[in-house]
């Protein structure tokens, strides 16, 4: 109802105090459903409230608009609208009151890397017997992440959201707003270091999530990762350790990377074990895996589903996804987003698979890692030549400086090439590749390395 929404966030009316039942929240006045509240939201390159009479004229069932805000012309005296001070907050606020409707499990998960690896697998596993919302895409901030809790119905047994963050303070109202049963930090890693300056600052604005953490709900704790373990103790939750350490009360043993690059494992819990064997590339994904395997357990999941789930879990689009180009050569298309810390995952990938003909990484920049930029760069090329990788292609400023590291270490010359943009990086990795090779490429989205993917496969 749209006093429901007041109620929630203490607006106010602005013109026809007309009470109804809406049939959703939307942000976006161009994909509005009919019945739908839309919230004006405001940024640096938008002003949501220029659009209000387009979403009466489209069949909004009221409107939430800021305080002071210019409203355009054309909208009916009849139209409801409800301003508040904030229009985001509201919507975070209209969304905690919602969700507390329910009484499903829910799970929020945050980190620097395989959040949505980790999201997915649990996803598979929950599945297996409960009636499953988790996250689409990209909605994981303080828009989207409102926008998911309002796909929640009477008919959903369990919620996995991922929670995303660029600022402090950001992870607490995700919290707040979401108000999980488990929390789940993957790792902490240098992300966000142009807004964030540190790995410290990064671990402290992930830790907001195991510090908002009701008593009665659940902390799941990378004991492998030491800033995790140090945020831990912000919690006033139950804590459930999963890693590879022999203390952990969820661990994986024997783990093994096949000739494919897939790794296996043995998975032990409280209540049973089982040899999982993943279908994503990557040791890295032994960690993914655990914590959702974590988090399963302390839903009650038999050993049995958790492994099924997770053996089932198939990587997305352009995270370590192998593409068989036309000519033999194999892409290992992880264009999605990069990091240091995904980045030496990704080419240490790379380096353990049983490898037909050349192994070959093409790189774009890593972005906003502000002054460590520099010094990641370099430490990637170093990596790139102590694994023998057999040829560095780059694009971007910062890969050439990988690169230049790269041969300082001992790489051949010869061996490092950049283009000046797409296209040319496309053309020149075709001239040299040839059946039995693996290309892996990776970078920041930023750098839309997903285009030189599309050239080599054309």
């Amino acid at each position: 109802m749209v006093t429901d929404i007041i109620d929630a966030t203490k607006g106010t009316w602005l013109s026809a105090a007309i009470d109804r039942t809406l049939t959703g929240v939307s942000t976006d006045s161009r994909s509005l459903p009919e019945g739908a509240a839309f919230f004006a939201l405001s940024g640096p390159n938008f002003d949501g409230h220029s659009f209000v009479a387009l979403a009466a004229a489209k069949g909004a069932g009221c409107a939430v608009v800021a305080e002071g805000a210019i409203l355009p012309p054309g909208i009916p005296p009849e139209f409801a609208i409800i301003k508040v001070p904030d229009t985001l907050l509201a919507l975070g606020d209209l969304a905690a009151s919602y969700r507390r409707r329910f009484h499903m499990k829910l799970v929020g998960i945050t980190g620097s890397n395989g959040k949505t690896s980790t999201k997915e697998m649990l996803g598979r596993i929950l599945e297996r017997r409960y009636q499953t919302l988790t996250t689409r895409g990209n909605l994981n901030n303080l828009i989207g992440l409102p926008l998911m809790i309002f796909d929640l119905s009477p008919h959903t047994e369990a919620a996995v959201l991922e929670m995303g963050m660029s600022f402090p303070g950001e992870i607490a109202r995700l919290c707040h707003i979401a108000d999980p049963d488990l929390g789940l930090i993957t790792n902490v890693g240098p992300a966000h270091l142009e807004s964030m300056k540190n790995v410290a600052t990064v671990a402290a604005a992930k830790g907001e999530l195991f510090a908002g953490l009701r008593p009665n709900a659940t902390a799941l704790v990378n004991i492998d990762d030491q800033e995790v373990m140090g945020q831990a103790v912000r919690t006033r939750a139950r804590q459930i350790t999963y890693g590879t350490s022999p203390k952990a009360q969820i661990q994986a043993d024997r783990i093994e990377v096949l000739p494919d690059g897939r790794p296996q494992f043995r998975l032990g819990t409280p209540s049973g074990s089982a040899k999982i064997r993943l279908k994503v590339l990557g040791r890295h994904n032994v960690t993914n895996a655990l914590a959702a395997a974590a988090a399963g357990y302390c839903l009650d999941m038999p050993v049995d589903d958790i492994q099924t789930g997770l053996e089932s879990y198939r990587p997305f689009s352009r995270r370590m996804e192998m593409i068989n180009m036309p000519e033999g050569p194999i892409v290992i298309d992880d264009t999605y987003n990069a990091n240091p810390v995904s980045t030496s995952a990704a080419i240490q990938t790379l380096a353990e698979m049983t490898v037909p003909g050349r192994r070959i990484v093409v790189l774009g920049d890593m972005l906003e890692l502000g002054s460590e930029a520099e010094a990641a760069h370099q430490a990637i090329g170093r990596l790139v030549a102590a694994l023998k990788i057999d040829y560095y292609f780059f694009y971007g400023s910062m890969a050439e400086m990988a690169g230049a590291a790269a041969v300082a270490a001992g790489m051949d010359q010869d061996r490092v090439t950049g283009g000046d943009d797409h296209r040319h990086l496309a053309a020149a990795i075709k001239t040299l590749v040839k059946q039995g090779d693996y290309i892996l490429i990776k970078g920041s989205r930023g750098m839309t390395m997903d285009k030189v993917v599309s050239g080599l496969i054309s």
